[in-house]
């Protein structure tokens, strides 16, 4: 994969993604190990540096989890290395145990956290702003506005961590992130730094006389935070515009050319701060922008963190400017903003006018879809297996549990096979819950092998330590699905193409204790369902692992040994309309009505064989296209 602003070795300008542009910036700080989760809107970032990790000399890998990313950046900054750690939103509520330590015991080479927070949940099943946790963890945090800056942020905030001997997190959003704009490119830096791990016995919280007590380091890192406020401002990254009248506006990060962007449409022209630094704000240039105003706008993506600082800065400062934005409904919470938002706002607050923004001209020509699964996906098998297995044997009745991933797709209409999801490896935890609560169902766990192993096997091993009355389905796809097919550990490569050994989830099944498991291909249907079954009746907690590779990594190795392309078909004649293939509720499967009888589209069909599985008729079959 030839990514040109990874290639570039000369100054000059290239057309990126924020994304790119925030792993250029890792590049040209000589950053030395990379290590990340996947998640909208970072993962790229991580997949361009590890595009060039072997021409580089870069060790670039996708961790277990965020946790063990930020840990595996902290050991090789404290070996004296650069190092970036990537997630995001969801990932920042999962490392902040450990960032908080990384912050009080400090880093030697360079440590940089990259997060990307999907405002408006894209892609994400809940909205969360990664200011508000990376603030408290007292550590610089920085929120570019262009792709450029997020380039020359990140570059800096290398060296910027070494001075400050802390972590320091660049934070950004879809916006941003998933643009591409011309972003400048500078010769990067080849600095020699031997591998030479310092510990620093006085940061550790210890009851040894000469280390420092918690609340000492707490005070230094406030210290450092004042410190970094100095040598951020000489970047620039904060500056203010002046402008006529008497109510400001306050942007940050990404929101400021929007804003500009929006107050041309609208025709404002008013004093503008640009905020790029989240932490420490910087209180003088605050303070000089809000002295001779009576009112300040203010527009971030995400909560409304910087408004209740300027709030309480202005306050700290006894002047009488009042803030507006969401905290006084000038603007909405949740969601991303947009110039046309921003266009309303500003017409509001400047003009007086009640004025929205039309929907785009698209939409009118857009229609709703519902999420779906990918013809041929070994999860439609098991959804459909648990449905038909649980009538027969319990009239239906039970509770099905799954943690994110392509799994949570069995909520909605009209498999409905699971009752509830939660976060990356709760699945198995949320159904224990309801198991040791008395649950009077049986109560099923369905988790990726990615959520697995990112949080799931601690819960499994909780589930044979506590006899929790569950049976685990352990949904072996060999890949994060659900966030671009960045392998895991049962995929049997790295983030770079590496070989290297499959993780043996029925050993590690076993070394946990479990006395019952079996192994099924969920498109085998009927072996599926006599599984779930017997699981049943097992010792509990009980563990199905089905196997079968994601469809798409399927098709394209298909692809790539030159098979033939294959589809089902519907040999009409044959066809009794019993509509038993229909129950698969397989998105290649296409059927008028109950009367007609059903086609199977060639270009959604995988050739699975699961429609060919239920026709008691033989009416369906295989072949070429």
């Amino acid at each position: 994969m030839q990514i040109p602003i990874m290639q570039a070795n000369a100054a000059g300008s290239v057309l990126a993604y924020g994304y790119e542009a925030v792993a250029r910036g890792a590049l040209e700080a000589d950053v030395k190990v990379v290590s990340g989760f996947p998640g909208t809107p970072s993962t790229g970032a991580l997949e361009a540096l590890a595009s060039v990790a072997g021409e580089r000399g870069i060790h670039v890998e996708w961790a277990t989890n965020e946790r063990v990313a930020l840990e595996t950046a902290w050991g090789a900054a404290m070996d004296g290395q650069r190092a970036m750690c990537t997630m995001n939103h969801l990932g920042m509520n999962v490392v902040m145990d450990a960032l908080k330590y990384c912050a009080n015991y400090g880093v030697t080479g360079g440590m940089v956290v990259f997060v990307g927070d999907d405002v408006g949940a894209n892609t994400s099943a809940i909205e969360s702003d990664s200011r508000v946790l990376a603030c408290s963890a007292d550590v610089p945090v920085l929120t570019p506005c262009s792709a450029e800056e997020a380039r020359r942020m990140t570059r800096r905030a290398f060296s910027l961590s070494e001075e400050l001997g802390c972590p320091v997190v660049v934070r950004s959003v879809c916006q941003l992130m998933m643009a591409r704009t011309l972003v400048d490119v500078e010769v990067p830096e080849t600095v020699s730094r031997p591998s030479d791990f310092a510990p620093n016995p006085r940061r550790v919280v210890m009851f040894e006389p000469g280390t420092m007590a918690a609340v000492t380091i707490h005070r230094f890192l406030h210290e450092n935070l004042s410190r970094a406020g100095g040598l951020l401002e000489e970047q620039g990254y904060d500056a203010a515009f002046p402008g006529p009248g008497s109510t400001g506006i306050i942007a940050c990060g990404v929101s400021y050319p929007l804003v500009k962007a929006a107050m041309v449409r609208c025709g404002v022209e008013a004093p503008v701060l640009k905020l790029s630094v989240m932490n420490p704000l910087n209180e003088r240039l605050i303070t000089g922008f809000a002295a001779s105003l009576d009112r300040i706008l203010v527009f971030e993506e995400g909560e409304a963190y910087a408004e209740e600082k300027i709030q309480a800065i202005l306050g700290r400062s006894r002047l009488p400017a009042s803030v507006l934005g969401r905290l006084s409904g000038e603007l909405p919470f949740g969601g991303e903003l947009f110039v046309g938002e921003i266009e309303s706002a500003l017409r509001a607050v400047y003009k007086g006018e009640r004025w929205k923004a039309a929907d785009a001209a698209a939409q009118d020509r857009l229609f709703e879809r519902d999420l779906t699964l990918c013809g041929g996906c070994g999860h439609m098998g098991l959804f459909y297996a648990l449905r038909k297995a649980m009538e027969e044997v319990n009239g239906g009745r039970y509770l099905a549990f799954s943690d994110a991933g392509c799994a949570f797709m069995g909520i909605l209409a009209p498999a409905k096979s699971i009752t509830s999801a939660t976060n990356m490896g709760g699945g198995i935890s949320f159904a224990c819950g309801a198991a040791d609560a008395g649950s009077e169902v049986p109560v099923f766990a369905l988790c990726g092998d990615g959520g697995f192993l990112h949080g799931g096997v601690s819960a499994l091993a909780g589930a044979v330590f506590n006899r929790s009355n569950i049976v685990a389905v352990l949904l072996d796809n060999a890949a994060l699905g659900n966030t671009g097919l960045q392998p895991t550990g049962c995929t049997g490569r790295n983030a770079v193409g590496q070989e290297v050994p499959r993780v043996d989830l029925e050993g590690l099944c076993r070394s946990l204790g479990i006395v019952h498991q079996q192994t099924v291909d969920p498109l085998r249907l009927e072996d599926t369902m006599a599984a779930i079954k017997t699981a049943l009746k097992a010792p509990k907690p009980a563990v199905i692992i089905a196997r079968q590779p994601c469809v798409l990594n399927r098709l394209k190795a298909e692809k790539q040994a030159g098979h033939p392309v294959r589809t089902a078909a519907v040999d009409p004649a044959a066809c009794r309309r019993c509509g038993k293939c229909g129950e698969l509720y397989c998105t290649a499967i296409v059927r008028e009505g109950k009367e007609a009888v059903p086609s199977i589209r060639a270009d959604l069909c995988s050739a699975c064989g699961m429609c060919v599985e239920l026709c008691s008729g033989g009416a369906i079959g295989i072949k070429e296209v």
